[in-house]
């Protein structure tokens, strides 16, 4: 497709743009990386900076904005977001099955448990848009109540760092795959 295409659009994860460039020449590139929420039009697609003055990549963008937020990060800045948009739903999603399963281990019905937990997502997901996350967790967490009671289990297993650990280890993956 060098040289055919007016453009293309990449989603290949840890492939630098120069390498693109390289083996696409003369070919624009608009190196990008969507997150699976694409599919439902509630996604996020980050991209390297666009090449000035070319309709075919102005054109994609436009057709990614249809696929939920676009943002252009840095290029050396691509694989830590991909890290971060592209690797946490799956991180998400994991908590987000630990905590039907214990709903169901309480009594709950597992469709119940399951939407239970979905919809609460999706509230926080609104929430955040608005609170950051530390605030968000006080204004829930009554002192003495259930809610800390939780977050001191979660403290206690050192949950937030095995999530930046996750971060950490998809971004050394990537970072390997250069």
């Amino acid at each position: 497709i060098a040289g055919r295409a007016g453009a293309v659009v990449s989603v290949l994860g840890a492939t630098p743009l120069a390498k693109l460039e390289a083996a696409l020449s003369p070919t624009p590139v608009l190196r990008t990386m969507p997150n699976i929420a694409v599919e439902i039009g509630s996604g996020i697609v980050c991209h390297a900076p666009t090449p000035a003055g070319v309709p075919e990549i102005d054109a994609f963008l436009e057709i990614l904005a249809g696929l939920g937020s676009v943002v252009e990060v840095p290029e050396q800045q691509l694989d830590a977001a991909t890290a971060v948009m592209g690797c946490a739903p799956a991180y998400i999603a994991l908590a987000a099955g630990a905590i039907a399963d214990a709903g169901v281990e309480a009594g709950l019905e597992p469709g119940l448990s399951a939407r239970l937990v979905r919809e609460a997502i999706e509230g926080v997901g609104r929430h955040l848009a608005e609170l950051e996350p530390a605030p968000m967790q006080v204004a829930i967490a009554s002192p003495g109540g259930s809610t800390e009671a939780g977050l001191e289990a979660l403290a206690e297993r050192e949950v937030a760092a095995a999530f930046a650990a996750a971060v950490g280890a998809s971004l050394e993956r990537m970072e390997g795959k250069r």
